[in-house]
């Protein structure tokens, strides 16, 4: 058998094509911020709890709880971030949903506590409900945006999908600061500061 002469063929790189075109905005956003209701499932088990057990209640609301919610508030940006990372157009963007996630948790959880748990409560544990409590959920959120939105600045520099290892110390960082929050509005409920 003969070899064919001449240089050996030219090898052209076709780049993998997108799997789908990047949606309006709009769509992204509505996507990431319903996401964020995964995580009054947690919210919901957390206080039915309470009712069984109040030193498994504690340690729900100091180490599990914050470790739960924190990853299910934003845990629909977190899938987009896997499978349709392009979708997003910056890193402001996604520290912006990590934030409205929040809110859209924050705001679920307080009707859960204001008119489930404690629907006789005063106007100071409302108005404590709607600031605090949901200034702590968007905050520890917005910590943990920021590194999502470094797990993305990864993805369109290096390519890849999502790893946990780039974004995890800043996940680690919320849930410390929401279990943080919590451990400490305990103790002040039992000595007498927060009074409601």
């Amino acid at each position: 058998m003969e070899l064919p002469s001449g240089p050996p063929p030219t090898l052209i790189y076709d780049p993998p094509k997108r799997l789908s075109r990047r949606p309006a905005a709009v769509v992204v956003w509505f996507i990431a911020i319903i996401g964020s209701v995964c995580g009054t499932g947690a919210a919901i088990f957390e206080n039915s709890m309470a009712m069984f057990n109040p030193l498994l209640w504690i340690f729900l609301a100091v180490a599990v709880a914050p470790a739960v919610e924190e990853i299910c508030k934003p845990l629909a940006i977190v899938f987009l971030l896997d499978k349709r990372p392009h979708w997003f157009r910056s890193r402001k963007e996604i520290v912006i949903l990590a934030a409205l996630s929040a809110l859209v948790f924050a705001s679920l959880e307080n009707l859960l506590y204001i008119f489930v748990n404690n629907p006789g409560g005063s106007a100071n544990y409302v108005i404590y409900r709607l600031t605090v409590c949901t200034a702590l959920h968007m905050t520890a959120s917005t910590v943990f945006g920021f590194g999502l939105a470094k797990m993305w600045r990864h993805i369109q520099d290096k390519g890849g999908q999502f790893n946990i290892d780039v974004c995890f110390k800043y996940y680690a960082a919320a849930a410390i600061i929401h279990g943080l929050y919590n451990g400490s509005a305990m103790l002040m409920m039992w000595s007498g500061v927060l009074e409601f």
